[in-house]
This record gives C-alpha cells, structure tokens and sequence, in this order.
C-alpha cells in the first residue's frame, strides 16, 4: 500500500483535530457518562428524609449511595479509558506505518537523485551535455 503525501497530511490533520478536541471533563459530564444525575447523587432529589442530619445510619446510607455513584463514573472512565487506548494503539500503528513509508521514500530520492546524477556525468563524458 503507497502512501500519498496529501495521505499523509491528511493524517496530521486528524491528529491535530484530536489534540484540539482533547479536554477535561466537567463534574457534570462525568454524571452523564456514568448516567447518574448529580442532584440524585447529592441525595437532594430524594423523597425528605425524617432522620436528622446527625443520624448514622441516614450518614451511611449517603455515603453508600456516593460510593455506588462514584462505582458508576469509574467504570465509565474504565470504558473510555479502553476505548482511548485502542484509538492510540491504532494511531500509533499508522504513524510507524507514515514513518517507515517516509525512510522508503528519502531512500528511494537518494538513489534517484544518484542514478540522475551518474546520467548527467555519461551524457558529459560523451560530450552530450
């Protein structure tokens, strides 16, 4: 398979497209990836609670509800994780693949520009040029 220079450029671009789309996720988004809404994971969306503020067992039961939450937006990091290093691992493959195509191609000009080279000098020994 050859590769085109406008290939090749064509890849940088999508590279860079990447680097520019790259970014830190919001609080707010981590809950929607994981599908939780943040009010619910801050228990303010749940039915009023008659248990005072102090109580321990009120305490625990919001304190497993953030540790089921945090459980969710964890395996969804681990998702995206794995899904962002199959994209680097497939990135990486070309850009080896862009890499060793450019060394064929710098060697492939050397030669050429030898054979032209050695062309010019038999068409001026035979007094041709």
């Amino acid at each position: 398979m050859t590769i085109t220079k406008k290939d090749a450029q064509e890849f940088d671009k999508q590279l860079e497209q990447l680097k520019i789309n790259a970014k830190v996720m919001t609080e707010e988004e981590e809950y929607r990836n994981a599908g939780i809404s943040k009010v619910d994971a801050e228990g303010k969306g749940e039915a009023s609670d008659d248990r005072g503020e102090l109580d321990l067992t009120r305490r625990i039961d919001d304190l497993n509800t953030k540790v089921k939450n945090l459980e969710a937006i964890s395996s969804a990091h681990k998702k995206l994780n794995g899904e962002l290093n199959t994209e680097i691992i497939f990135y990486k493959g070309k850009c080896s693949h862009y890499e060793k195509r450019a060394k064929e191609l710098e060697n492939d000009n050397k030669k050429l520009a030898m054979e032209v080279g050695d062309r010019v000098n038999q068409l001026r020994k035979a007094g041709l040029i």
